[in-house]
């Protein structure tokens, strides 16, 4: 009796990677936590560089003054110093997900989300959802409050330190530009589709989420972030391009950083 070779599915190469077949799981695994490491070690030698060349001449200049932990990140992260620490890290992070997955698991550039150009549509969705990612984030963030009391965020506690239309400037294009663009292709482009090849859409979502969110590193906005970043899973898995969640992020934090420089009361 002939028996039928059964052929494993594949993921076209012109789609996302949401189909029936499996990136490999550890290679995966190995890449996302490569990919923040890379990006907190550049964020940690930069942040050093720094703040060697600012504190230690202030200090000198100002023998006996006492300085707690704020008042030296606001000296050290200037507007442009963020920069400096924040794009080079987003950066690499960004382009070590797209070498290491196509190398890894042959993922290609539509499989990561760049099936096709840019379109007006992308903007629009991209500006809509992000605005709504920032009302969601609003809400989640007033009810945290209400029931832990306040918590001053140290980043946006830097940034409010900040001032000017060029400190305006360097901080969108590094907080919010740079950011919205690199951490879409890890956490989307490549967490999310591994996950969601594994998993139900809701499960995917809130599991790649919650590592989003637990990647920033601050345990007070993990709640807001774990929310953003499950609403930019279920626009990546409805747009299938990651054009519209690229906007949509950097809308968000574009929105946010507009409230930290025009209207600090209401960032948080």
């Amino acid at each position: 009796m002939e028996e039928t070779q059964q052929v494993a599915p594949v993921i076209a190469p012109d789609v996302p990677a949401f189909g029936p077949k499996r990136w490999r799981g550890w290679p995966i695994f190995g890449i996302t936590v490569f990919g923040v490491a890379v990006l907190y070690l550049a964020q940690i030698i930069v942040s050093a560089i720094l703040f060697i060349f600012t504190y230690f001449p202030y200090a000198r200049a100002h023998p006996g003054t006492p300085t707690d932990v704020n008042t030296i990140s606001k000296l050290v992260f200037t507007a442009p110093a963020l920069f400096a620490t924040v794009v080079p890290g987003e950066a690499l992070m960004a382009f070590l997900a797209i070498v290491l997955v196509a190398g890894a698991v042959g993922a290609t550039r539509a499989n990561l989300g760049f099936a096709r150009p840019p379109k007006a549509v992308d903007l629009l969705i991209g500006i809509l959802a992000g605005l709504a990612l920032v009302l969601v984030s609003f809400i989640v963030g007033e009810l945290q409050e209400k029931v832990f009391g306040p918590h001053p965020q140290a980043s946006v506690e830097i940034i409010k330190s900040h001032h000017g239309l060029a400190s305006f400037a360097f901080d969108f294009v590094g907080v919010a530009l740079a950011a919205g663009v690199c951490e879409e292709i890890m956490f989307r482009g490549v967490v999310f589709a591994a996950l969601v090849q594994r998993m139900p859409l809701w499960w995917a979502a809130a599991l790649s989420g919650l590592i989003f969110a637990a990647a920033h590193a601050d345990y007070w906005s993990i709640a807001a972030l774990w929310a953003v970043g499950m609403g930019l899973c279920f626009l990546y898995y409805r747009s299938r391009t990651l054009w519209a969640n690229m906007i949509a992020h950097t809308t968000f934090n574009a929105v946010t950083l507009v409230f930290v420089y025009f209207l600090p009361q209401l960032a948080k």
